[in-house]
């Protein structure tokens, strides 16, 4: 069943090779791998005694970043790279308790970013700490911010400048907005609000494309309804573009998320494992009428965090969440079935298009040849099992023969004993008429019949 809060990671790396992170309840933080027959390896437990909700993300150099919480409430950080893994403590938890913290990281050249929502005294406050050349800094206050199921977001440009989207309640409304932290100042700036202070915006879902523009999304709610908002903020400047009203109802978009594939912008929303959408083709201007996207995989529908790292693929998708299924391996809704257009692909791109499919056409012939060598291992194995059974056939017909002859010979012994017990009971009745017979003239002589008298 689609759910965030169970949200796995799948990353698909340079080489090809496809890596799912998620949490167990019996083995904690595992990851498994994709093998060429569209089948997952067994999984390989990481740490146990992990809580269940973590966030992971994969960096350019196919290194795997993951931020989670033990059942204590204490916060790691573990790096993979290859099959090497780093652990380093980032936060002990003052108290033994576990909690949803909203973890979050971002990976920027040589620092690690770290954002997570702390409890204290009934407030929530958006935190942010740093590891950098292997220190760990201070936890920094970012600000109080509400409590919900998607309470905040952060983005990244490519100048690394960081921007923290949260709700934060004058306790009439919850209004959100964003601040904006200055790697070289290192220091969060003000708050600044986006949406009006008259009603109740919340659940801010972000991305950042390509040319730095921001794309996001959240639930406005009034006392009746709810509303899909959507709204993009101008590189550098402290602009947004007007509200688009994505859709309206009486259902909370609890479970909804943006995508940008290619260049169009998707947003998406998930309710009984049913997937909406809406697609804009022209930057967020237009929107298409709301409808039912076409994903038959029922209640296997999974909540995933997906990226790519393989050549011309990386940056055809952003997103943080999009769904997807196990089923026959892997599924992704919306990406797989998207089409390149390699009219707008430049030929470095179209050069690695074809050098990949090269490589996964060698892949393809290597798969074949490898299937070829267990099919003739699997036609000896059954040449062999046919022989045995062949074996086993001529044992059974012997053995069938005996039991016919063995079956006839008790059948002749029946008829005779038939026809003895036969013989017997004729000679004994023959007997019996004899003995009555003489009894009965014996009856009749005169001896017999003085005495009698007498």
């Amino acid at each position: 069943m689609y759910s965030s809060a169970n949200k796995q990671y799948v990353f698909k790396k340079t080489d090809g090779t496809v890596i799912n992170l998620f949490h167990d309840n019996r083995y904690g933080l595992c990851c498994s791998m994709l093998t060429k027959r569209n089948t997952w390896t067994e999984p390989v437990s990481l740490h146990k005694n992990v809580y269940n909700s973590f966030y992971a993300d994969m960096d350019e150099d196919d290194q795997l970043h993951v931020f989670f919480q033990d059942l204590q409430g204490n916060l790691y950080y573990t790096k993979l790279d290859n099959e090497e893994a780093k652990t380093t403590p980032i936060l002990n938890s003052k108290s033994v308790s576990s909690y949803d913290k909203h973890l979050y990281l971002v990976a920027f050249k040589n620092a690690i970013h770290f954002f997570f929502a702390l409890k204290y005294n009934n407030s929530n406050i958006l935190s942010h700490q740093i590891l950098s050349s292997g220190n760990i800094g201070t936890p920094r206050v970012i600000d109080y911010i509400s409590e919900s199921s998607h309470p905040y977001s952060v983005e990244f440009d490519r100048s690394g400048n960081l921007y923290a989207f949260y709700q934060l309640s004058d306790n009439k409304y919850t209004q959100i907005g964003y601040k904006k932290y200055t790697p070289s100042q290192k220091n969060w700036g003000e708050f600044i609000p986006i949406t009006r202070s008259s009603i109740d915006s919340e659940m801010p879902r972000t991305i950042i494309d390509y040319k730095d523009i921001i794309h996001l999304i959240y639930q406005r709610h009034s006392e009746k309804q709810y509303q899909l908002v959507y709204q993009q903020k101008i590189p550098d400047k402290n602009m947004w573009t007007e509200e688009s009203v994505i859709h309206t109802s009486v259902y909370p978009f609890d479970e909804s998320s943006i995508i940008m594939l290619n260049k169009d912008i998707i947003i998406f929303w998930v309710r009984s494992d049913a997937i909406y959408f809406s697609v804009s083709y022209d930057n967020g201007n237009t929107w298409s009428k709301p409808a039912r996207y076409n994903f038959p995989v029922g209640k296997q529908l999974i909540c995933l965090g997906y990226k790519v790292n393989k050549p011309y693929q990386s940056e055809r998708m952003i997103t943080k969440t999009i769904p997807g299924s196990f089923i026959n391996g892997l599924k992704i809704a919306f990406y797989q079935e998207s089409p390149i257009n390699s009219e707008n692909l430049s030929a470095n791109e179209l050069k690695n298009m074809i050098v990949e499919s090269l490589k996964m056409l060698k892949g393809n012939v290597e798969e074949l040849r490898d299937e070829g060598i267990n099919a003739k291992e699997s036609i000896l194995q059954l040449e062999t099992l046919f022989r045995n059974l062949e074996k086993e056939v001529v044992k059974n017909s012997l053995k069938l023969n005996m039991l016919e002859r063995e079956i006839s010979r008790l059948k002749q012994l029946e008829s005779r004993l038939q026809g003895m017990i036969i013989s017997a009971r004729s000679e004994i009745e023959s007997k019996l008429g004899e003995k009555n017979a003489n009894a009965a003239v014996s009856d009749k002589t005169p001896e017999n019949n003085i005495n009698k008298t007498e």
